[in-house]
């Protein structure tokens, strides 16, 4: 799997996100960790430890706040406070999942998906042997399904663009 970056993305006016535990030691000690525990117990302590250090990332937090306060101008803000907990908790299981998964067979991936929907679209372009692109969100474990889609026999690549609003 191929990762582009869009013009723009490495912007050093973007360090908001920039913090002393985006170092690669911690990552090879979660990445060393995560595959030994069963799936319960990684997503149980992920979420733990979301909510553990949650202080030591105020400026991400606030960012996710106002994010859902946009979207969610109705709600209260105990309301917000629990959805940004939820937010990061989520973001620690899918990070968990990924370190313990990405780099293991391909042949299992499969057995972590609770499901799928749409794929003859897919399936049909890719048969026609022209490739097929697809748009999404970034809604999930991007990274992971790149791996399986690349299981369909066919490279895949993914380009990201810069975040659109920069007032955040």
């Amino acid at each position: 799997m191929a990762v582009t970056l869009a013009p723009g993305v490495g912007d050093p006016r973007a360090r908001w996100h920039a913090h002393p535990y985006n170092r690669s030691r911690y990552y090879r000690l979660a990445a060393a960790a995560a595959p030994r525990l069963p799936r319960s117990l990684r997503a149980w302590l992920a979420q733990r430890l979301a909510g553990a250090l949650a202080a030591h990332f105020p400026e991400e937090r606030a960012a996710v706040r106002r994010n859902l306060a946009r979207v969610h101008p109705e709600r209260e803000p105990a309301w917000l406070d629990a959805a940004v907990d939820r937010v990061f908790e989520r973001f620690a299981v899918c990070f968990a999942d990924l370190l313990s998964l990405n780099r293991g067979p391909q042949s299992g991936l499969w057995r972590h998906v609770a499901g799928t929907d749409g794929q003859e679209p897919t399936r049909e372009a890719l048969a026609r042997g022209r490739g097929c692109v697809s748009v999404t969100a970034h809604l999930g474990n991007w990274e992971l399904a790149g791996r399986l889609l690349a299981v369909l026999g066919r490279p895949v690549h993914v380009v990201m663009a810069p975040e659109a609003d920069r007032t955040d």
